[in-house]
This record gives C-alpha cells, structure tokens and sequence, in this order.
C-alpha cells in the first residue's frame, strides 16, 4: 500500500514539474526555439511593427483625400472647358457660313466662278442692275438690300430675309424663293414667273403689283 502512494506521488511531482516547464519558458529554451526559426526572431518582430514614418496622421490622409478630390474636380473642369471650347468652335464655324459680304465682294466672286453664297449677310448692299443666273443665296440675309432692276433667273433664295428690300423691276423667273421672308418689300412690277413663294411671308406688301404667272404660292402668309 505504502508502494502505490509512493508511485502516485512520484506521477504526481513528474506531472508537475512537466506542466512548469511548459508554461515557464526560460532564456535558453526561448534561444533553442530561436534557433528552430527559419528567420532571426528582430526579424519576426520589425515585420509586425508599423514604421511610424510610413503612416499618415488623420489630417494628413483629410489633405490626401482632399487633393484626390481636388484633382478630380479639376479633370472635371478641364473636361467641361474642351466641351465648352468645342461648342465654342462649332458656332465659330456657323458665324464664318453667316459671312459678311459687301456688294463689291459679292460681284467679285461671282465673276471669279463662285455660285454658292448661302446663309451670307448683305444687309443694306446695292445690288441693283445686276443679272445674275444660279446662284446659290439660301438663307441669305438681304433686308433693305436695293435689288431694283436686277435678275436672278433660276436662282435659290430659299429662306431668304427679303424684309423692306427694293425688289423693284426685278426678275426672278424660275427662282426659288419658298421659306423667305419679303415683308414690307417692295414689289412694284417684280417678275415672279415661275418662281416658287410657296409658306413665304409677305406681311405688308400688295402682291397685286407683281408679275404672277405659274407661280407657287401655297400655304403663303400675307398677315
């Protein structure tokens, strides 16, 4: 009896002194399990560690966000000018179609061969005595221009501002003259035979002291 308290006892103190040794770890048990690492133990320590001088404070990530932000509105910004720029040119285009021509311009380039003249402003130019075949003047802008005593024979002045010119004595047989604005134009004795005023304005003119003769006026607005 004696015998088995003494191995229990001996069981007891082994199982002791193993449970101490292992949760005491000693400077030459921790240097043998350095020795089992495959990388030196600063090592292990300086990979867990945060270089402070690598981090950024709070404010300091507010700036970086900031300037993010800032470099963003300015891609933006820069974007939206080259659109606006863009827009900017396109209308620059349509100011050089809507080009401004003296009469001296005009006749000169018309005698040069040039036919087409659309969308060209001759407000106020004297074009009178002139005799002028095909050309090209849609659109064009000939308010108070004095074309008395002219042709234009087959010509195009569809859409033409005609507001308050002198078209006195002018011929336009077989011309196009739809769309155009000829209010308070004058028409004493204008030739319009053959020529196409279908949905123009005529508000303030007397018709009646033209030339009519198979001409095309329908959907015409004399109000």
């Amino acid at each position: 009896m004696i015998y088995i308290l003494i191995a229990l006892l001996i069981i007891l103190l082994a199982w002791y002194l193993l449970a101490q040794e292992g949760v005491t770890i000693n400077n030459k048990t921790l240097g043998n399990y350095e020795k089992k690492l495959p990388f030196d133990s600063g090592e292990l320590v300086s990979s867990k560690s945060v270089n402070s001088s690598n981090l950024l404070s709070p404010a300091d990530n507010i700036q970086e966000s900031n300037a993010v932000e800032i470099d963003a509105n300015t891609s933006g910004k820069s974007l939206l000018r080259g659109y606006a720029n863009s827009i900017q040119s396109m209308h620059g285009a349509t100011e050089i179609n809507t080009l401004r021509l003296s009469a001296d311009d005009f006749l000169r380039r018309y005698n040069a061969g040039e036919r087409c003249f659309n969308e060209v402003d001759l407000t106020g130019a004297s074009l009178q005595g002139l005799y002028i075949i095909g050309v090209n003047l849609r659109g064009a802008v000939l308010r108070k221009a004095c074309l008395s005593r002219s042709s234009f024979l087959a010509s195009d002045l569809a859409g033409a501002d005609l507001r308050e010119a002198d078209l006195s004595h002018t011929s336009f047989v077989g011309s196009n003259l739809s769309n155009s604005n000829l209010s308070y134009a004058t028409l004493i004795e204008t030739d319009l035979t053959s020529a196409d005023l279908s949905h123009s304005l005529l508000q303030g003119i007397d018709i009646s002291r033209a030339i009519i003769y198979q001409t095309k006026m329908e959907g015409i607005n004399p109000s």
